[in-house]
């Protein structure tokens, strides 16, 4: 009897392990969906959708390799460039009207002045509307868009004095990359004239610091011209010729 009794305690131990492992096995099977399925929401699984225009890289505008030299052909970039009438006619009428006796180019008071004076008034204040710069040797010549010529000489030479408005001398002295000259026009007008490169090599600034006298001082104008683009650079503009600047 005892013998029996102990052979059929072992039976039930045979086979619950089995069926332990089994359950075990199940369990496992049933919690993976479970698990995966809380990793994403209900609903079909789209593929990442990239738009490929918000990945394009952004245009860049591409700017003129930058000048180093003043030697070129220049075009007035007037919208970045000062109203010289409307900082003179401002100088003026802010101190009365007072200062040296001459009026504005193209402003009024033309009673004062002559038409020949007037007009050489507006080329010793106003910019042109493109010029060319070249040079040789202490010479350097700018041509502007109506074929007249200022020579500016920075050897200290002696000038010749101009028989027309189509050619004219000037002394000038270069301070650093600045070329500077100083300037007279008709009734008394007396300024500073300069030219140099803009820091980041794009542009070319004409400075004037015109004198308005004791009372108000100097006004300053600055005029920026741009690089003329290529279709319209002149292909006459090159070195002076004896035959463009007297000895």
């Amino acid at each position: 009897m005892m013998r029996e009794a102990r052979n059929f305690s072992k039976t039930p131990m045979k086979i619950r392990t089995p069926t332990f492992v089994a359950n075990a096995i199940a369990i496992l099977f049933l919690a993976m969906p479970a698990a995966l399925r809380a990793q994403a929401p209900d609903g079909p699984i789209h593929p990442l959708h990239m738009d490929a225009d918000s990945h394009a890289p952004a245009a860049i505008e591409k700017k003129p390799l930058p000048r180093h030299e003043l030697w070129g052909n220049w075009t007035l970039n007037a919208a970045k460039s000062d109203d010289a009438r409307a900082k003179l006619e401002k100088a003026r009428s802010s101190n009365g009207g007072s200062g040296r006796v001459w009026t504005i180019p193209g402003g009024r008071g033309g009673d004062r002045q002559s038409a020949a004076e007037h007009n050489r008034a507006d080329d010793v204040i106003y910019p042109q509307n493109s010029f060319a710069l070249a040079h040789n040797d202490a010479q350097v010549v700018l041509t502007d868009d109506e074929g007249r010529k200022r020579v500016y000489f920075t050897d200290g030479r002696k000038l010749q004095k101009s028989k027309d408005d189509k050619y004219k001398e000037l002394k000038a002295r270069w301070d650093g990359g600045r070329l500077v000259s100083d300037e007279k026009g008709p009734n008394s007008i007396s300024l500073t004239r300069s030219f140099e490169i803009s820091p980041d090599g794009q542009h070319l600034y004409e400075t004037l610091a015109v004198d308005l006298g004791a009372v108000i001082g100097f006004v300053l104008l600055r005029y920026i011209f741009d690089p003329a683009k290529p279709e319209a650079e002149d292909a006459t503009v090159k070195k002076p010729s004896s035959g463009d600047v007297k000895p």
